[in-house]
């Protein structure tokens, strides 16, 4: 992610930002997959271990559940950058106003 357009404290504000985000996307995640995974999968309460079906069901529930997860992944990435770019722009624009000159504008 290019943020060289932003001063030092809106790149770190920024970076900040993208990691909590995937921070708590990981988190969802991954409860997202036990959670779902487990109520489809775990059905036999005879015994303790877990059986080869259930393993298996469980391998392809997670599989999908990745799949899934890293379109999703790739979108976000596609649109942060976007937000960014948006921000930069605006931001020209803010000085613009304020200023009657452009600084540092890529059309």
């Amino acid at each position: 992610m290019d943020t060289s357009r932003f001063n030092q404290a809106e790149q770190a504000q920024i970076n900040a930002m993208v990691e909590q985000k995937q921070v708590t996307d990981f988190m969802n995640m991954f409860t997202g997959v036990v959670d779902r995974c487990f109520k489809e999968c775990a059905n036999d309460f005879t015994t303790k271990a877990v059986t080869g079906r259930e393993a298996a069901c469980v391998q392809r529930c997670a599989d999908r559940f990745l799949k899934h997860a890293e379109l999703v992944s790739n979108k976000f990435a596609e649109l942060s950058q976007t937000v960014i770019f948006a921000w930069g722009h605006l931001k020209d624009f803010v000085n613009w106003k304020r200023h009657g000159k452009l600084q540092n504008c890529v059309i």
